[in-house]
């Protein structure tokens, strides 16, 4: 075999554990983020103010596991069917969601404050994955414990899209670099947006007065929170990590098999230096950073990135290994479940503040929805799971 046909021979993904180890360091983030380390302060400022950002991390995740399996089908298949991927994506996300909006309808009737409860239109946002778009036009329909699902929104609609452009570019035979470019230029189009729209947000009147009048708020009660709310739960200004994710797979799937063993292991310095700069960006955003939404995420997203690749390519290293170790790999496949029902946990749980330890108290928390994790997984997730094989390539 000849240079040339080693590298044109595609990357042939597999599971890897490690992967679901840097989804349960993702959700643990969010945990902490959302934990009321103070009594009905979710918002207060805590110790892991910059937890938020574990969703960046789904993100990228998302994108590079989804065009990995894209990938995958054309691969095996020479095609990719639309229909079993929309199938496949129901059948693992559909039964907790729906689960989650039997309790926010329950809610509506007993057990939840109003302020907690999420209004009709919420629920329907919920059930039909534009919670995103509701959050940031309308006042707090998804309520103090279901607003979290504006990410699943996001999430839900890149894989709506994403494969019609995926099996286009597919079409238009773009390979390589090709397709590459053209995700990447998505990708900065996203962020460049997101850019613009939090820089006009402070130097613009008439844009302050646009939004206003959009969301029916009065300009008093426009602040640096309201307006951070357009690029943060807009899918146009997120785009960029799923796409970045999406880009870091396609040069894994083309470029892997003529990676020789010493770029590999210089692959796996580079991507350890990339978790250390994660960490420390994560360490030091705020909400309300000014340099996160315009250098702060994309930074971020690429740190993530090589460090997927990295992990991918060195299975059997020691990184690899730390991510892969049972109980983090055991959170990450729960993951999903984790995130969705872990402020109903949190709420219902209360807060001690005198008689036991915050720290105590925040373990005891993390037990219970472990195992509200392990039912959800057991009962809502597998079953359906193991349908899911009727539909792979």
């Amino acid at each position: 075999m000849d240079q040339r046909d080693v590298e044109t021979e595609p990357y042939r993904f597999r599971y890897v554990p490690a992967l679901d180890g840097l989804r349960a360091v993702a959700v643990g983030l969010v945990l902490l983020f959302h934990y009321p380390w103070q009594q009905n302060a979710f918002f207060h400022p805590n110790p892991y103010r910059g937890g938020f950002l574990g969703v960046d991390v789904f993100f990228v995740l998302s994108g590079f596991l989804i065009t990995s399996l894209l990938l995958q089908e054309h691969e095996a298949t020479g095609r990719v069917s639309l229909r079993n991927f929309y199938i496949r994506r129901a059948l693992r996300l559909g039964p907790p969601i729906v689960v989650l909006v039997l309790i926010g309808i329950v809610a509506q009737f007993a057990f939840l404050e109003p302020g907690k409860r999420p209004s009709w239109l919420g629920i329907g946002a919920m059930l039909g994955y534009f919670a995103n778009w509701v959050q940031l036009w309308t006042n707090d329909p998804l309520g103090g414990l279901f607003g979290h699902t504006w990410s699943l929104a996001i999430e839900e609609q890149f894989y709506l899209f994403f494969p019609i452009l995926f099996v286009v570019l597919l079409r238009l035979r773009l390979r390589r670099f090709g397709m590459v470019l053209v995700l990447l230029a998505g990708a900065a189009i996203s962020a460049v947006w997101r850019i613009h729209l939090w820089g006009a947000a402070f130097s613009s009147p008439s844009f302050v007065d646009w939004y206003a009048k959009i969301t029916g708020r009065a300009l008093p009660e426009l602040n640096p929170f309201s307006i951070w709310n357009r690029w943060y739960f807009g899918t146009d200004t997120r785009l960029d990590a799923l796409l970045v994710g999406c880009a870091a797979a396609v040069l894994l799937h083309w470029f892997g098999p003529s990676i020789s063993r010493n770029v590999r292991r210089m692959l796996l310095v580079l991507g350890c230096v990339a978790l250390i700069g994660a960490g420390a960006i994560i360490n030091e955003a705020f909400i309300l950073s000014d340099w996160l939404p315009r250098w702060g995420l994309p930074v971020l997203e690429v740190c993530i990135a090589i460090a997927v690749v990295a992990l991918c390519l060195n299975p059997r290293s020691w990184p690899a290994r730390f991510f892969a170790m049972t109980p983090l790999v055991w959170i990450g496949r729960r993951s999903y479940a984790i995130y969705l029902f872990h402020l109903l946990v949190f709420n219902e749980m209360g807060y001690v503040e005198d008689h036991v330890p915050s720290y105590v108290w925040f373990w005891l928390n993390v037990a219970v929805l472990g195992i509200v994790a392990a039912l959800s997984w057991r009962f809502l997730e597998q079953p359906f799971l193991k349908r899911k094989s009727r539909y792979q390539a």
